[in-house]
């Protein structure tokens, strides 16, 4: 089964970069410009690993990977942004809504590294 995950950002600049670049890399990858339709998306779609910024209208980043921990516990969630307090990701990462932070603008290798690391996580999850 191919590895699949799901992109959320406003900024569809930001989408399709991380589409190529994660296309390119063997990914099959969705994309949303607001947390509802990542939401439909999930709903419809096997979805392994997402990655949501923080800053959306309507919805924040952390409203929805709050929501997809409730309903998906089993997806690898991580929080790519520019914008975030450091004391609320410390929050949301130890109360397990992230599993990562990441930050714009991103470096291509290391956020291919983490994206890797995430899908070991999520195998490793279906092992135990």
């Amino acid at each position: 089964m191919k590895e699949t995950l799901l992109i959320v950002d406003d900024e569809p600049n930001v989408l399709r970069s991380l589409k190529r670049l994660l296309t390119d890399e063997g990914y099959e990858v969705f994309i949303a410009a607001s947390g509802k339709e990542g939401l439909e998306i999930l709903a419809k779609n096997p979805i392994q690993v997402v990655i949501s910024d923080h800053r959306m209208p309507q919805m924040t980043g952390l409203e929805f990977l709050t929501q997809v921990k409730n309903s998906n516990p089993d997806i690898i969630r991580m929080m790519l942004s520019a914008h975030a307090d450091i004391n609320d990701i410390k929050l949301v990462i130890q109360d397990g809504v992230i599993h990562k932070f990441l930050s714009k603008p991103w470096i291509d290798d290391l956020l291919i590294q983490h994206i890797k690391e995430a899908f070991k996580s999520y195998h490793a999850k279906d092992k135990s």
